[in-house]
């Protein structure tokens, strides 16, 4: 009697993860070993591997250590993953004016996320009064680099008007944009945004977005 297929295909994705967690401690011990060479990328990667607890035991506090290393040393994703620590406390102790100040080094390195999560701490009043001016600033800037969560979030605020004159021409502009990627669940708002203006002007805008589509990064989601 020959096995089903379907019970093939669970047997062959066990064997993979066998496979992957076989090899975790020899990965783990290379990153540790260019960590300690001064390897920039392997600090930044074990400061993720102790975070997740993928192969090792989860311990935020040497996370902490191995991004803080990476970030001293110019990785601005580890800067902006020390940022997201400081806002939660995980490793370090909590603080919203440091996850602030890791966020702010991230965006100055060129780093999309950090701009977008400064969007954040401002739209939202996380340890600075909310400021919707600063946030459509900093989520501009992220947008530009084509993070599409943060055009979505340019969109919204235009939509309704969020410290800014409301624009349903703007709103369908970046929500259009970011409908490109569906993971950011605009379509409804895009869909909203475009029933205001004529036909015309949509039409005009859609173009807009395809000229800037040619010159600008891909459109991406970075959480």
């Amino acid at each position: 009697m020959r096995t089903p297929h379907r019970a093939w295909k669970a047997l062959l994705a066990l064997l993979i993860l066998s496979a992957a967690v076989a090899a975790y401690p020899q990965r783990i011990a290379e990153l540790n070993r260019r960590a300690r060479q001064g390897d920039v990328d392997a600090m930044y990667h074990l400061g993720l591997a102790y975070e997740s607890g993928e192969g090792v035991q989860q311990d935020y506090a040497k996370a902490a250590t191995w991004l803080r290393k990476a970030a001293d040393k110019g990785n601005s994703n580890a800067m902006m993953d020390l940022g997201v620590s400081s806002g939660r406390g995980d490793g370090v102790q909590q603080s919203y004016s440091d996850e602030m100040r890791w966020y702010r080094l991230a965006a100055a390195a060129g780093n999309e996320r950090g701009m977008y999560y400064l969007g954040h701490m401002y739209m939202h009043g996380a340890g600075v009064p909310i400021n919707y001016s600063k946030a459509l600033a900093w989520y501009l800037k992220s947008a530009e680099k084509g993070n599409s969560g943060a055009m979505d979030m340019v969109g919204l605020i235009y939509l309704h008007g969020d410290g800014v004159p409301q624009s349903f021409t703007e709103a369908y502009f970046w929500l259009n944009l970011s409908a490109v990627d569906p993971s950011t669940g605009s379509r409804d708002d895009r869909d909203s945004a475009a029933a205001k203006p004529p036909r015309s002007t949509v039409i005009k805008i859609q173009e807009r977005c395809r000229k800037w589509a040619e010159s600008h990064p891909q459109i991406h989601f970075s959480p």
